[in-house]
């Protein structure tokens, strides 16, 4: 393939998903809208949190003797409260004393007397070790320990006067240990976060602004403040001015200033909500795409299009590049949203540039659509595939909540693994940029706030790089399983045709001189017979020993199947339903992989030669292989270019002629998913056309079409056939006899017999049909017995309804004559108002070898074994009848019995998807439990070194700012020191202002406090350490590099200072819970909101699908109660609500152990069932309204998840501080109620221990967090949890009022008010004068009979089955059904008949309440349908004409589900159901999903669905159209036998034979009415006197273009053709005869009664039937007056 071609097909791949796309609006608002609606709730906040604008805010040096005596005057207060109240071992009121060791060293000795006076009014002690030391801190509450490194000095140095007499020996080295209390002591009143925070640089609970707004002495952790750097301070210098005998620049330590600046506190609420915004708000489009890639490979359409020579990359590339334009369009909302200025020339992102903001979701959006299809990759079931990527797609920011409880990034393994999942780094990065926006007017860079270690924010930079890499690496994935699972071949070299492999001169060398019995004799299971074939004609399909099986244990679908196939002729192939004639096509069309086996097309092996192969073939396989979104004339063109067109005029001309050729040329411009079912076989049929395609395989599509729809495919197919070759899968006889060539019979897999229809009626037909039409006075046994007269042991072929048919074998042929004359003679005597005597048909030829082995299931059945099994089956109802169904209570058990055995099934069915559900909550679970895995429980601090080596990255500066020497050389030592610990180093020097650089307006000044931790100024007499604020512990770094520099300023590079801070043991219970940002309250609300939002939702789908295939319907025709379907169906999903209830609960309880509280326990199993029973009522309700199960689960997950962004957006915001709480959004609200609940839990526990309560009640007066003198309690009005609870419940009230409305209306619905309309809008048809159509106008009996119903009483109605007056229903606006009257009589079987699209099926549906009529009354056995809908439910039974079961069950459960409903016992209704599935032949398929059944398995279960348990009406839409002859015996055997049982049924599509062998009356749907065509004669039975004569002519083989007209001349087929030859040859022998339908291949003539005789008909065509070219020839005595002759079609032709 060219380059061009593939850029042509990659153009034409993409203008289908655009056009698709575009077709559908309301998806594309979702792709386009959603992200962008999700992202107003942060433009929203926008109008309530404005810009704070401050002023310049520089800060003095630190005043380390003021904040020392206020912190010493504070700390006395609360010792003397302590004192009186005896308190002891309260960390929070220590004593002012500080201890030191080891006290044996005597420089030790000299430094703490220089410290004495620097800690004043504070004392010292010293200690003989430091382990005495810290005990005694500990157990005397002193104020501080400091701990000494000897190891450098000897003990017995003497100082006199702070001064050492010989100071050579000391190395200038100090290493000591500050020991604290891990609590503070002024801790600003909050005990949750008053520890040291040791264990990591950053503050986990607070923004970067609460940071920055922190008072100037430090930030919360307060080095200052809790007198950490006094002591540092004054130990360091103390020992610098011991040692060095040298006098110390005044060393003071300052915050960075904070300069022109304006804070945005909108970023603290979207620090974690904007990421979860945009992930969330892209999932609803993800959830689409995958939709839409999944269910085009479903439907085999991909699979179609890679035959077409159109492969996998190119299907990748374009679905690929779709799906990130639409993002893209999005994004680009998205980021107009955010850029624009809302408030006060401020937008929600207003610092990032436009570009930035586009990149980052760019590359989001490149990873985010990679990955949903490479999720889709893996799947053909859409809705699987959509359950498992919203599951995958929450999964992947679940990781989110362990690294933010991780900041330091212990967890290397994690972070990067994380890194491959989009949603991981789309968060980091959003966070970056949030953090970056919260100060106003600083030039954005690349590089986050967080400075001092690894694991923070990634940036722009290197998430464009991640992002790009996993795009690359998920395509890579999708694309090879896609290629792997795909069956593309493209990548296999195509094998060149062998000359000796061509199909023209067969390989095969099988060609037989005769047909070849290979088995016993004929009639034989085991027989194979073939006709010669022909030398002369070449081969375009051969097939040779195919084999397929779908799973190990089945039974072949195709077992060593052998077949040719000759060019340009229409061959039909048979068998029976299941016998793998769909299978075999899907084959030929590469939709389906063979087991083994060769197939060769034209001359391409479909093995090796696939495309090529493929690119030969039309097909038409039904609806699933179009496109609805396209209009009809767009999807032919679209087909003409897959199969190679490019003209446009050539196109468009062959698109329109077949259009026209099949009458819907009007429906171009529609589209294809508007179309009625006619419609959509039709066009299915065109493209299969369309394209010069030379073979074309049609599957039976047109099974449901009408006799005139029929006849133009028919047409059709018969005006191809000269430059094609047509393979049609069909069970109509009829259509084999009119259209086939050559057919071929089928059957379990193997080729039973192939040949053309004079060889096979000759070969396997034997002598004539006779078929008698029984009247009211029918005498079976004179009938049988006059028969048996003329020929003993006559055989009976069927018996069924009104009709009896005998075969009149050929050795009896003496006999023929005598027998009709008696039998006309006598009918009035017999009982006989008709009879009719045809040839063998092709029906016979099917029963003969078409149908299924006796031996291998039992699925065909002989006359004699059907009604065996029909025997079996009532004789299983009357037992059950006999035992009687279940009432009361029991029955009510039995219900739910069944509904929870339906649930159970269609639930583990899914058992993949199940995997994936526990392993997300499992996933859930460890995300909750982050904090507790990473820091555990009861966590103790751990020791801090500032050392410059405990830092991952230095960024610091140096500012020089005199030239004197001392202050040059310690400005050097100190840049030298911070390069040796690899730093990134900004030099300054003194600029024109002579002001320091941190106190003058400046580019470095406004971005100091985003680059660097800490840094210093170099001045005479004064050396000023910065630090940042932003980092928990800049300020003790920044103050001991300084030292460092001069400490190496006084002796040399050796010298260093190391201050370690250790936190002693906790001794209150602060540390219970560990120090995580997300708390675990915080960390379970969002966890269990996931999964009711995302996860627990699924069960939806499978309601929907109920819903919206009549499943749910046919439960309430089986008479299940409304009360019962609700309780249990709710029961079963609460069972599950409570598992998942109790799971939570013990994982609250293993988190909280020992310190259990069952009032939280309680209150969270209340918010968790109240939670989860609105999302279980939600489900319900949208699977009432919703038909498409993605679009439900998507509006479930979406209504849900609003509450949860509010949620994420208000989720560190105090809620007295909000203007409007959205506390009617139940997600938000059972999150917030679990939040408080543990807020609560916690200061329920701090305050329970003694020592904080003691603190917070006297020390602090009840001013702090938790407050003690308050009982903290769940239930207080204050802590706002009833009050949410309430909320909740009020929200599940009004949820189930909705839901009750809705199931009332389409179940039982409003009478009342139903009546009251229905009369107002039937009051118009007394008004409305409307003709009859056509010759109706002037039958007067027609009209009677039209006016007979609206006349019945009360009691003549009771007597009927059905009764319907004036029923109107509208589609739209068109009405389908216009004061349209109808009675069934009881035991009767009423026959609709009309053409496609009349309204039949709309009838059948207002019947069994699946349609509402907008006006009329309808009774069923006297009981008004408006007021008594459920007791008509259980009276009737539904077989739908096509249906969409869902695939989880089997036949076999469906049929035992169906019989528990009725009542039924266990194991009656397992009996029952077995014996109805063996009876209608579904046994080879009873334990096989319905998705793998055949359309004529399913259309029998449809018929078993309808007729167990025998209800009093049953309405049959379709069936037995579509069955094979065997399958549509047994439905007419049990029709015919349940009417005898009184049952009624109400059928459309029966064939007019049919009709006449079931019903007596036929009624035609016509223009919305019912027409009675000759009502019922009680006399004439509807039958007129006189013979019909109907005759079909051979259809001539097409001549070989080399034969010559005098060739043709001499075997006399020319020039007279056959219909002028035999309407001659009737003149002759029947002068009066009338010549009443004319065809190509066929003509019908009636004869009148006295002008001849029956015999003398039969004998003479029997003489003459070759010589007149006739085929089949059909001689009726007195014919049925209405169908037969007066049609749809002549009633359109003749109006």
């Amino acid at each position: 393939m060219t380059v061009r071609s593939y850029i042509r097909k990659f153009l034409l791949m993409n203008w289908k998903n655009h056009k698709l796309q575009l077709a559908n609006p309301l998806e594309l608002l979702v792709i386009l809208l959603v992200p962008p609606l999700f992202t107003l709730v942060a433009v929203l906040m926008r109008f309530f949190i404005p810009v704070d604008h401050r002023s310049d805010t520089v800060y003095d040096p630190i005043d380390l003797d003021r904040s020392w005596m206020q912190m010493v005057e504070k700390l006395e207060k609360a010792r003397q409260v302590a004192d009186t109240y005896n308190v002891k071992g309260n960390p929070f009121t220590p004593h002012l004393v500080i201890g030191w060791a080891p006290k044996r060293y005597g420089i030790f000795q000299a430094m703490m007397r220089r410290v004495q006076k620097q800690i004043e009014p504070m004392t010292s002690v010293g200690f003989e070790d430091c382990e005495q030391m810290r005990e005694s801190v500990i157990e005397n509450s002193l104020f501080a320990g400091l701990c000494f490194d000897g190891s450098p000095f000897v003990e017995d140095q003497v100082f006199e006067e702070d001064t050492l007499e010989s100071y050579s020996n000391i190395q200038p080295m100090l290493n000591y240990t500050i020991l604290l209390p891990s609590e503070l002591r002024l801790l600003d009143g909050d005990f949750r976060m008053a520890n040291w925070m040791t264990l990591y640089n950053d503050d986990p609970h607070t923004f970067v602004l609460s940071r920055l707004n922190q008072p100037y002495e430090g930030g919360f952790v307060g080095y200052v403040r809790e007198g950490f750097i006094r002591l540092q301070k004054s130990v360091s210098e103390s020992f610098l001015v011991l040692t060095s005998h040298k006098s110390l620049p005044t060393i003071q330590i300052r915050r960075f200033p904070i300069t022109g600046r304006e804070q945005d506190p909108l970023m603290g609420n979207l620090d974690y909500g904007m990421p979860f915004i945009i992930i969330i708000g892209f999932l609803f489009p993800a959830q689409l795409f995958v939709w839409q890639v999944v269910s085009e490979k479903q439907s085999q359409v991909r699979q179609f299009l890679i035959n077409m020579n159109i492969g996998n990359l190119i299907h990748f590339v374009s679905w690929y590049l779709k799906g990130l334009i639409y993002e893209m369009i999005s994004s680009l909302i998205i980021a107009a949203l955010l850029k624009i200025r809302w408030d006060q020339d401020h937008g929600v992102l207003t610092q990032t540039p436009w570009y930035i903001l586009i990149l980052v979701l760019f590359c989001y959006n490149c990873a985010a659509v990679a990955f949903a299809i490479m999720v889709a990759a893996f799947f053909r079931n859409a809705l699987n595939a959509v359950r498992v990527l919203t599951i995958l797609w929450i999964m992947s920011y679940v990781p989110t909540f362990i690294l933010s409880n991780n900041l330091e990034g212990n967890i290397h393994a994690l972070r990067y693994v994380s890194y491959a999942l989009p949603n991981v780094v789309a968060t980091l990065v959003i966070e970056f940029l949030i953090e970056r926006e919260s100060i106003v007017h600083i030039t954005w860079e690349d590089s986050g706030y967080r400075l001092n270690y690894d694991g923070g924010h990634i940036t722009v930079t290197s998430s464009t790089w991640i992002f790009m890499l996993n795009s690359l690496v998920y395509c890579a994935i999708g694309l090879y399983v896609d290629m792997w699972r795909g069956g593309d071949r493209s990548g296999k070299k195509m094998k060149k045709p062998n000359t000796n492999a061509s199909v023209q001169e067969d390989p095969y060398h099988e060609r037989g001189d005769s047909f070849t019995h290979q088995g016993q004799a004929i009639g034989v299971n085991s027989t194979k017979i073939y006709e010669v074939e022909p030398s002369h004609r070449r081969f375009k399909l051969k097939i040779k020993k195919l084999c397929k099986r779908f799973a190990t244990n089945d039974r072949p679908a195709l077992n060593l199947f052998s077949w040719n196939v000759y060019e340009n002729e229409v061959t039909v192939l048979m068998g029976h339903n299941g016998c793998g004639k769909s299978t075999l096509l899907k084959i030929l069309a590469g939709l389906v992989e063979p087991s083994r086996g060769t197939v060769m097309i034209s001359s391409h092996n479909i093995q090796t030669e696939r495309k090529a192969a493929s690119m030969e073939l039309g097909i038409a396989f039904g609806h699933d292989m179009l496109l609805t979104g396209f209009t009809v004339i767009d999807y032919l063109r679209f087909i003409c270019r897959v199969k190679g067109l490019h003209n446009n005029i050539e196109i468009d001309g062959q698109c329109s002629y077949f259009l026209n050729v099949l009458q819907i040329g009007g429906l171009k411009t529609k589209r294809i998913r508007t179309l009625t079912d006619r419609d959509l076989c039709l066009v299915s049929i065109c493209c299969a056309f369309v394209g010069n395609s030379p073979i074309i395989l049609i599957d039976d599509v047109h099974s449901d079409l009408d006799k005139r729809t029929q006849s133009l495919v028919w047409n059709l197919i018969n005006e191809e056939k000269s430059k094609r070759t047509i393979i049609l899968v069909s069970n109509s006889p009829a259509l084999a006899e009119n259209i086939a060539d050559r057919m071929a019979i089928m059957s379990n897999g193997e080729l039973k017999c192939t040949g053309t229809k004079p060889f096979l009626k000759n070969m396997y037909g034997h002598g004539y049909r006779l078929t008698c039409v029984k009247g009211k006075n029918y005498k079976r046994d004179e009938l049988f017995g006059m028969m048996n007269s003329y020929m003993p042991n006559m055989s009976i072929e069927r018996d069924i309804g009104y009709k009896v048919t005998f075969v009149l074998e050929n050795k009896f042929e003496d006999q023929f004559p005598m027998l009709i004359d008696d039998l006309e003679e006598n009918m009035q005597q017999l009982g006989v108002v008709s009879f009719r005597i045809r040839d063998t048909s092709m029906e016979e030829i099917f029963l003969r070898f078409g149908c299924e082995d006796n031996d291998q299931s039992g699925a065909f059945q002989s006359h004699e074994n059907t009604q065996i099994l029909l025997e079996e089956y009532y004789s299983t109802l009357a037992e059950a009848n006999e035992k009687g169904r279940r009432t009361g209570w029991k029955l009510f058990f039995l219900h739910g019995r069944a509904v929870i055995y339906k649930r159970w099934i269609a639930a583990h069915r899914h058992w993949i998807v199940l995997i994936f559900e526990v392993l997300a909550m499992a996933l859930v679970a460890v995300c909750t439990f982050s904090s507790i895995f990473i820091y555990g429980k009861n966590y103790e601090l751990a020791p801090l070194t500032f050392n410059l080596s405990q830092l991952h990255t230095v960024d610091a500066f140096v500012e020089l700012f005199s030239e004197e020497e001392d202050v040059k050389d310690m400005h050097a030592y100190y840049t030298e020191l911070l390069y040796w610990y690899d730093a990134h180093v900004a030099t300054l020097t003194r600029n024109r202002h002579n002001a320091y650089a941190l106190l003058t307006q400046n580019q470095f000044t406004a971005h100091v406090n985003s680059r660097y931790i800490f840094g210093a100024t170099f001045d005479q007499k004064i050396v000023t350490a910065w630090f940042n604020n932003i980092p928990l512990h800049a300020a003790p770094y920044a103050l001991n590099v300084v030292h460092n520099a001069v400490a190496r300023h006084l002796f040399d590079e050796e010298a260093t200072i190391d201050v370690t801070l250790t936190p002693l043991p906790f001794r209150t219970v602060i540390n219970t819970f560990p120090p995580s940002s997300h708390t675990f309250g915080g960390c379970l609300a969002f966890g269990i909101c996931f999964v009711l939002t995302f996860i627990w939702p699924a069960f939806a789908i499978y309601m929907i699908t109920e819903r919206g295939s009549l499943l749910k319907k046919q439960q309430f025709l089986a008479g299940v109660r409304v009360c019962s379907y609700w309780t249990f169906t709710v029961l079963y999903d609460l069972l599950f609500l409570l598992i998942f209830c109790a799971c939570v609960v013990v994982m609250v309880a293993l988190y909280e152990n020992p310190n259990h509280d069952a009032m939280l326990y309680g209150y969270i199993s209340v918010t968790l069932m109240l939670g989860g029973f609105w999302v279980i009522l939600l489900a319900y309700l949208l699977a009432s309204l919703c038909r498409n199960p993605c679009y439900g689960f998507l509006w479930l997950c979406g209504i849900n998840s609003i509450g949860l962004v509010c949620f994420s957006q208000f989720y560190r915001t105090d809620p007295e501080s909000m203007l409007l709480e959205p506390t009617f959004l139940a997600m938000y609200t059972v999150a917030t109620v679990i939040c408080k609940l543990f807020m609560i839990y916690e200061f329920k526990l701090i305050c329970m221990d003694p020592v904080v309560n003691f603190t917070s009640v006297e020390v602090f007066k009840c001013n702090s967090t938790p407050n003690c003198c308050i009982k903290s309690n769940y239930g207080t009005f204050t802590a706002g949890i009833y009050q949410d609870l309430v909320l909740l419940t009020l929200l599940d009230i009004i949820l189930m009022a909705f839901l009750f409305v809705s199931e009332y209306h389409s179940i039982l619905g409003f009478a009342d008010c139903r009546l009251d309309s229905g009369t107002d809008e039937s009051s118009d048809r007394n008004q409305e004068s409307r003709p009859f159509p056509g010759i109706l106008t002037h039958d007067t009996a027609t009209v009677v009979d039209k006016e007979h119903t609206s006349r019945l009483n009360d009691e003549e109605r009771s007597k009927c089955a059905a009764v319907g007056i004036g029923i109107v229903c509208k589609y739209r606006r068109n009405r389908v059904l216009r004061d349209l009257d109808f009675t069934v009589a009881k035991s009767e079987c009423l026959s609709i008949t009309g053409a496609n699209n009349s309204g039949k099926t709309t009838l059948l549906k207002v019947v069994v309440n699946e349609t509402k009529m907008n006006a009329g009354q309808l009774w069923i056995h006297d009981y008004s349908v408006n007021s008594h809908r459920v007791q008509c439910y259980r009276m009737v039974g539904y077989c739908p004409q096509k249906d969409s079961l869902p695939a989880e069950f089997t036949p076999r459960e469906l049929l035992y589900i169906h019989a528990m409903f009725q009542g039924h016992r266990h194991r009656i209704g397992r009996e029952l159901s077995e014996a109805l599935l063996r009876l209608v032949g579904l046994t080879p398929c009873w334990n096989r999903s319905v998705r793998m059944c055949t359309t004529g398995q399913i259309r029998r279960l449809y018929f078993a669905y309808a007729v167990l348990g025998s209800p009093d009406l049953i309405c049959v839409d379709g069936v037995p159209a579509g069955l094979d002859p065997t399958g549509k015996r047994i439905i007419l055997m049990m029709t015919s036998t349940m009417q005898a049982m009184g049952s009624s049924f109400l059928y459309t599509m029966l064939t007019g034979l049919d009709a006449e062998r079931l019903s007596l009356r036929t009624p035609l749907l016509l223009e919305g009415q019912l027409w009675m065509i000759r009502p019922m004669d009680p006399e004439t039975e509807n039958y007129k006197s006189g013979y019909q004569l109907e005759v079909r002519f051979k259809r001539k083989v097409n001549p070989n273009v080399s034969m010559s007209r005098a060739t043709w001349n001499l075997i006399n087929h020319f020039p007279m053709s056959p219909n002028k030859k035999f309407s001659a040859f009737m003149e002759i022998k029947f002068p009066d005869a009338v010549l009443k339908i004319e065809r190509d291949d066929s003509m019908v003539f009636l004869l009148p009664l006295g002008t001849t005789t029956f015999s003398e008909i039969f004998l003479t065509l029997r003489k003459d039937a070759f010589e007149m070219n006739i085929e089949d020839y059909f001689i009726t005595c007195n014919m049925l007056v209405g169908f037969q002759i007066f049609t749809y079609d002549q009633h359109q032709d003749n109006p």
